[in-house]
């Protein structure tokens, strides 16, 4: 529907409006992302010099930067998860060695399938603030299955940022996604941290449908002025991030309980696809779809007799397309 060409057209009216690249934020979710709005901007025709100017990116990136501004630019990043094997490890291990005696029959695995597992598991529960207010009351046992982890992740998971943390509490490093779980929180127990953020006067975000719980207290913050003006454009359907506790609720009951005005526009005209194509997804997806394109999108229907058959000739579809002139 065409979301991230709207925003960069609210980007340009900015511009032309007077006010500063400095003062204009474009968070995304992706890299990909972050470049995608950039030639969409020059497509508009914003000079290379201006968007140069501009902060685009992701809110781990902006996490980063956040945090080198504060004087930690000497605190290590991992980038990679093969990097992080030997400290996952180790927290398993201080894990086992701290509760064996209560919990005598906690699995311990230690396979590359394992370790990638529980990275997904420690992303979702710290991007979904899952261990904030805790109640400490319950058991380990009842606090794992409140937040849907297998015990032994949920403690494996707590020994691992023990570590990282170390015992005052500050980064002895930051894996992927760090930055941002790591300023969320900073800002949470320090709400005075919020006047060292950066002033925007517009900050714009694609993709709102991956939202995190960790990317939204930033964004409260960066807001807490009252002089800054929000655009954002997402689509509950198109939630691909759940393992980074996306969450559809960000484009609507999150928004609503924080934001006293908000006002809402339906994007309705798909450019993607031609009048009834829009016409069937529409009815698939239950909700009002229409095209913004005159021209009917060619479809082709190819049938297979087994289930099997179904990837390979995905498979040989995609790379037809692929080979295609102008692909």
């Amino acid at each position: 529907t065409a979301k991230t060409t709207t925003l960069a057209l609210r980007v340009g009216e900015a511009l032309q409006r007077g006010v500063r690249p400095e003062q204009i934020l474009v968070w995304v979710f992706t890299e990909p992302a972050a470049t995608v709005f950039r030639h969409r901007l020059q497509e508009l025709g914003v000079a290379p010099a201006v968007l140069g100017r501009m902060n685009i990116g992701t809110v781990e990136t902006f996490a980063r930067a956040q945090w080198a501004r504060w004087g930690e630019a000497q605190t290590p990043y991992i980038e990679q998860l093969g990097e992080l094997q030997e400290p996952i490890l180790q927290a398993l291990e201080d894990c086992s060695e701290r509760y064996r005696q209560w919990y005598p029959y906690l699995e311990i695995r230690t396979h590359a399938a394992a370790v990638s597992q529980f990275f997904s598991t420690l992303l979702r529960l710290k991007h979904s603030l899952a261990w904030e207010d805790e109640d400490l009351s319950l058991s380990a046992e009842e606090r794992a299955e409140l937040v849907q982890v297998p015990l032994v992740d949920y403690l494996w998971a707590k020994s691992y940022e023990q570590n990282r943390l170390g015992a005052f509490g500050d980064a002895l490093f930051r894996g992927p996604f760090d930055a941002s779980y790591d300023l969320a929180c900073a800002l949470n127990q320090q709400p005075e941290l919020s006047a060292g953020l950066p002033d925007y006067r517009l900050i714009v975000i694609d993709d709102l449908h991956d939202m995190n719980a960790t990317a939204f207290r930033i964004l409260r913050a960066l807001l807490q002025s009252g002089t800054t003006y929000l655009v954002a454009a997402g689509d509950s359907d198109q939630v691909i991030y759940p393992h980074m506790g996306a969450d559809r609720r960000y484009l609507h009951e999150h928004f609503q309980a924080h934001f006293r005005t908000v006002q809402r526009y339906q994007l309705s005209h798909s450019f993607r696809f031609g009048p009834w194509l829009a016409l069937t997804a529409g009815a698939f997806k239950n909700k009002p779809l229409q095209s913004g394109r005159a021209r009917p999108t060619a479809l082709k229907v190819q049938q297979y007799d087994q289930p099997t058959q179904l990837p390979e000739q995905l498979l040989q579809t995609v790379s037809q397309l692929i080979q295609r002139p102008g692909r």
